[in-house]
């Protein structure tokens, strides 16, 4: 009985000293949260509302207050990141791109891969399932591509050439089966693309998080970029 009384409580301590380090562990894991939101807890790029007004957004597109989002040297993200989950099926961008932007590479697959600039997941992992707007440096424009995953594969599609300095507008609207893109450039008029961005109609959750500004492709940043960024979520 004492043998017995023994190897339980070896049990207990046992248990007692795993969930006091997963307790500890958790809470680094929050602080660490909580100091990523605290980074931009002034000003967020991202607005979540009930409804996008894209009329007013274009209305005001050359007024309205970018966030910088710089990319250092031989880095992938800028810091500034900050957690943000979502619930939407619809978002909007105005998005400027810093002459700093422009770069090339003498690598065919470095020269041809997509860096990114907002979107979000459906789901727990971006490369899983999710839809992001792309974006390459082409022959001194800047090419903005529609990227997306669907089981794992991913998919890109050409949307416009932009020059650095000049403000765009995008409004991606996502269902179960395609995607409507809907976007200004430099003054010109309102244009839409319709994509079948999951034709077998795979079951995609109508949560996840947002993925920032993201240089690569496995190519890390030739040198500091800038990109300025507003976003709006819907479904708030």
């Amino acid at each position: 009985m004492l043998i017995l009384a023994g190897h339980i409580l070896s049990v207990l301590l046992y248990f007692k000293h795993r969930l006091l380090r997963a307790y500890k562990f958790n809470l680094i894991v929050f602080f660490l949260l909580l100091k990523t939101g605290m980074v931009m807890s002034q000003y967020s790029a991202i607005s979540k509302v009930e409804t996008i007004t894209n009329n007013y957004i274009v209305k005001n597109i050359d007024s309205l207050t970018l966030q910088d989002f710089r990319i250092k040297k031989n880095h992938h993200s800028p810091h500034n990141r900050r957690i943000v989950f979502h619930k939407s099926n619809e978002f909007s961008i105005v998005c400027m791109f810093d002459e700093s932007c422009r770069y090339s590479f003498t690598d065919k697959r470095s020269e041809i891969a997509i860096n990114k600039i907002f979107g979000y997941s459906f789901g727990y992992y971006h490369h899983n399932n999710s839809f992001r707007l792309g974006w390459r440096c082409k022959e001194g424009q800047i090419e903005i591509l529609a990227y997306w995953y669907i089981k794992h594969k991913h998919y890109s599609k050409h949307l416009f050439f932009v020059n650095p300095g000049k403000r765009f507008f995008i409004n991606v609207k996502t269902d179960y089966k395609k995607v409507v893109i809907s976007y200004l450039v430099d003054g010109s008029e309102l244009s839409t693309k319709e994509i079948l961005f999951n034709p077998d109609k795979v079951n995609l959750k109508r949560w996840g998080y947002i993925n920032y500004p993201y240089f690569g492709g496995k190519q890390k940043a030739p040198h500091d970029m800038t990109i300025r960024l507003k976003v709006w979520l819907s479904g708030y």
